[in-house]
């Protein structure tokens, strides 16, 4: 996934699917890497 968009695609298709949170993992303009953790209620 590359853009916005994509995100909150998937978002929403996760939200239906009945999950509760999401696990993304984030690069910043560096390369550096993270883990953020999305409640989704």
């Amino acid at each position: 996934m590359t853009s916005g968009a994509d995100v909150k695609k998937r978002v929403e298709q996760l939200k239906k699917d009945g999950k509760k949170s999401v696990l993304l993992l984030v690069a910043n303009a560096d390369g550096e890497l993270r883990f953020v953790a999305l409640s989704l209620q």
